[in-house]
């Protein structure tokens, strides 16, 4: 509810992205090389587009509830392991 910013009760993939970003913001807060800042807002960026791709189901470039919920378990897995690269290189 707190990303839908238009109430439509689906994101958008701009919508997505600030869930995304908001998910990393530590990470990008705490990343003092700018490569390595930039290399994260890609990464961002690449799993933004592949949940989206992934999510959005009845390709109408939205994601429903259902879309969301149906993907989440496999999102936090790959969240999980963008995690475990981010606490590895970013101190």
């Amino acid at each position: 509810e707190r990303h839908d910013v238009d109430n439509s009760g689906a994101l958008t993939i701009d919508e997505l992205r600030t869930l995304v970003a908001e998910a990393f913001k530590d990470y990008i807060r705490r990343a003092k090389d700018e490569e390595v800042k930039k290399h994260l807002e890609n990464m961002i960026e690449s799993l933004t587009r592949e949940v989206f791709a992934e999510l959005d189901e009845g390709e109408d470039r939205q994601i429903r509830w259902l879309e969301f919920q149906n993907y989440m378990e496999i999102s936090l897995k790959k969240y999980d392991n963008l995690q475990k690269f981010l606490n590895m290189y970013i101190l």
